[in-house]
């Protein structure tokens, strides 16, 4: 028995001892008893999987919670308890994010960790980029993180406290105002001085601060300080803080991250929004003919929601998505169409030959937000929004931006909407999401599987993709957006659809599978399709797929079967892909194409498909009332239960198909 064996069944010993289940964390508290002389790496890596080594053995009926199958009750397979979101983000969803980057850098201290998704998930879009920032250690005076960022002209130092609770640990005010002595070290000018106030801090961090104060002192670069911890920080504390900052120069900003703020950015973290936008202002336009007296607000405090709605220049606008860019629209369900569809080509002659009445044609921008406060900025009135989501007017953003200088003389109407998540559950949440987008999307309309596409599993999805070398399109976009997306960088792309497709014709039907994307996604199909979060269950069925649509491409008629073929191949084939690593080969080998898989597998599809010709052909009727050949594969009669009995009244093997499938298993074998 392997070390990873022994680890596995004593997990399963573990689990069977409790039959609500453990939670990754306990768990592998757990092991380390059982285990006392084996690294947490080792545990780790060899857990954070169970679930998928082990199908049939252990499940996860939530999001970091291990469980035996034999004490999954009747309801629970009823109901599709990965797209059940809860109310709140809870200390479990930190413990498990962290659990589960640290499977990919295992040589990290958690506290570390912990430092490298705040980055991620506010500051940096690159996973790797960040880990380069972190530093700290003994005499590290207070820098976890130092990130020279080129592109924003920023310095970026972060300080960050995991703690065990969420909301309940009081932070110590001279850790909070620690953090404004790196200030002051970066703002000394006379060299001799700084060199001697990096005596006996950590060499990381030594060799960082001069480069950091370089930027700082002599390149224009913001100076931007952010105190993260999981604990509670109080305003006497933050008001001292702000007090400390009279004391630096104006390019030096310091954000206090508490566990409030810290629950909000983990949910859009884990909505696919990462890194978030802290906040931006909105500044209400001015004109020598345009007068605009203020802000309009409505306070709803029945379902606790603030709207505002104000006037802005066009260039303004376009101003907000070069800062953000793509990620202004994360929440959106939709990527942008491109510069074809009619009503973006309508919007560029209106900024041309009718800028001023730009205004009263467009329906304007709606943005989500957190929350919402009006203020004087440099004397003009703005407003204040925290983490800004462009939900509906994208189209409208992305036009604005292409022509700048046509935008400075239009005028849009901005609609926020200041939805505090911390104290609203993710169904209110989301479920006003879907109506706003729904309700205001009426010139580019909105499909089913568009409002699928911000779904947790759908985010979950694509980051565990890319890793893969994959780019999981989940947002209805143009191709150049696509390209846009993924960094210019070469993945393989797949769409949500097509996922949705490959396994409905594997495990639903080959007829349900055709007959229409959209449906896919209605509530009845959508929970039976999309049933898992590991991307090999969705990679080995879209490649049987892929290698059907490959080997059926002749216009003999035998392509109109290739959805059956898929049902009755992967009905044979499954038993043979029982566990994540079978599913891994299956598709890697389908993906480079390997001869000893892909070569059996091409012959099984075609003595499938001339076994379906046939079944069509008994099937189809006399000819007063014969049924042409796609009309009887897009109906119940060519299911695979029918396709079934046919097989067993006729008494005739596939020719071939059993030395085919022995050899498939071969291949995976080896």
């Amino acid at each position: 028995m392997t070390k990873r064996d022994r680890i596995a069944q004593k997990a399963k010993q573990l689990l069977a001892a409790t039959p609500a289940g453990l939670r990754f964390s306990q768990l592998i508290s757990a092991l380390t008893k059982a285990f006392p002389g084996e690294p947490n790496g080792t545990l780790t890596g060899y857990t954070f999987n169970l679930h998928t080594q082990y199908p049939d053995d252990i499940y996860r009926p939530r999001r970091g919670v291990f469980r035996l199958t034999k004490y999954r009750s009747k309801a629970e397979l009823e109901e599709d308890l990965v797209f059940q979101k809860e109310s709140a983000i809870t200390m479990a969803d930190f413990k498990d994010t962290i659990a589960e980057i640290r499977a990919r850098f295992p040589h990290l201290k958690r506290d570390a960790v912990f430092v490298l998704w705040f980055l991620v998930a506010h500051l940096a879009e690159d996973e790797d980029q960040a880990a380069k920032a972190l530093v700290g250690g003994v005499g590290d005076k207070g820098a976890d993180a130092i990130w020279i960022d080129e592109a924003s002209k920023a310095v970026l130092i972060v300080q960050a406290k995991f703690r065990e609770t969420l909301g309940e640990k009081v932070e110590n005010r001279n850790d909070v105002l620690g953090l404004l002595n790196i200030a002051r070290h970066l703002s000394q000018t006379d060299d001799d001085k700084f060199k001697s106030q990096l005596a006996g801090m950590e060499p990381t961090v030594a060799a960082r601060l001069p480069q950091a104060r370089n930027r700082f002192l002599r390149g224009g670069f913001r100076l931007l300080l952010y105190y993260v911890t999981l604990g509670r920080v109080s305003n006497t504390i933050r008001n001292d803080a702000a007090a400390g900052l009279d004391d630096l120069s104006r390019l030096v900003s310091m954000e206090i991250v508490d566990s409030a703020s810290a629950a909000v950015i983990m949910r859009n973290y884990l909505d696919g929004i990462a890194p978030s936008i802290p906040s931006c202002n909105l500044e209400i336009e001015e004109g020598d003919q345009v007068r605009v007296k203020t802000i309009a607000e409505r306070n709803d405090e029945k379902n606790s929601i603030e709207c505002r709605v104000l006037s802005m220049r066009g260039d303004k606008i376009a101003e907000l998505y070069e800062r953000a860019r793509i990620r202004l629209f994360a929440r959106n369900v939709r990527g942008y169409l491109g510069q074809s569809p009619p009503v973006n080509d309508a919007m560029k002659e209106t900024l041309q030959d009718e800028p001023d009445r730009f205004f009263y044609y467009n329906n304007g921008i709606t943005i989500l937000c957190d929350d919402a406060e009006s203020k004087k900025r440099d004397g003009k009135e703005t407003l204040h929004v925290k983490h800004p989501q462009i939900i509906n007017g994208q189209q409208t953003t992305r036009t604005l931006a292409a022509h700048p200088r046509l935008a400075a003389n239009a005028s849009v109407m901005v609609k926020v909407i200041a939805v505090k998540q911390q104290s609203s559950g993710d169904k209110q949440f989301n479920d006003l999401l879907s109506s706003i987008v729904v309700g205001t999307n009426f010139q580019s309309p909105i499909k089913q599987s568009d409002l699928r596409s911000n779904d947790r599993i759908q985010v979950a999805l694509e980051r565990s993709l890319r890793k893969l070398g994959y780019a999981y399109i989940r947002k209805r976009q143009s191709s150049s957006e696509q390209k846009v997306s993924v960094g210019g960088k070469q993945y393989h792309p797949i769409k949500k659809e097509d996922f949705a497709q490959a396994v409905a014709a594997c495990e639903i039907d080959g007829y349900i599978a055709r007959s229409s994307k959209e449906k896919l996604f209605d509530e009845e199909n959508y929970k039976d399709i999309f049933k898992s979060p590991e991307p090999f269950f969705y990679l080995a069925r879209y490649w049987l797929m892929n290698q059907v649509g490959r080997h059926l491409r002749r216009k003999d008629g035998r392509r109109e079967t290739r959805w059956l073929v898929i049902r009755f191949l992967w009905s044979r084939l499954s038993p043979a892909l029982k566990g994540n690593g079978r599913l891994r080969a299956f598709s890697e080998q389908c993906q480079h194409a390997e001869t000893a898989l892909v070569g059996p597998l091409g012959k099984a599809i075609n003595a499938a498909a001339g076994r379906a010709m046939r079944f069509y052909k008994a099937a189809k009727g006399k000819r007063a009332d014969q049924v042409d050949m796609p009309t009887f594969f897009k109906s119940k009669r060519s299911s695979v239960n029918e396709f079934m009995e046919y097989l067993r009244k006729s008494e005739i093997a596939i020719p071939g198909l059993e030395v085919q499938l022995a050899r498939i298993g071969q291949a995976l074998e080896q």
